[in-house]
């Protein structure tokens, strides 16, 4: 348990380097990764990945 003492920016990014790399070694390799994702997932995913156009009003022009 840590006490009171707070910990340093470079304790916290050394702990965070140490989980992420425990969490990337007990990954299968991606060899292994067989699974087939659905139809509708995929449909879902293109639509999610598609460039998008963003329209900005501003809120003189929108009616109250």
């Amino acid at each position: 348990m840590i006490s009171e003492e707070m910990l340093s920016d470079e304790a916290l990014r050394q702990a965070a380097e140490k989980c992420a790399e425990a969490i990337i070694a007990s990954l299968p390799a991606p060899e292994e990764c067989n699974h087939k994702f659905s139809k509708r997932f995929e449909e879902k995913m293109q639509a999610l990945l598609q460039p998008k156009t963003v329209c900005i009003i501003s809120p003189e022009f929108i009616s109250k």
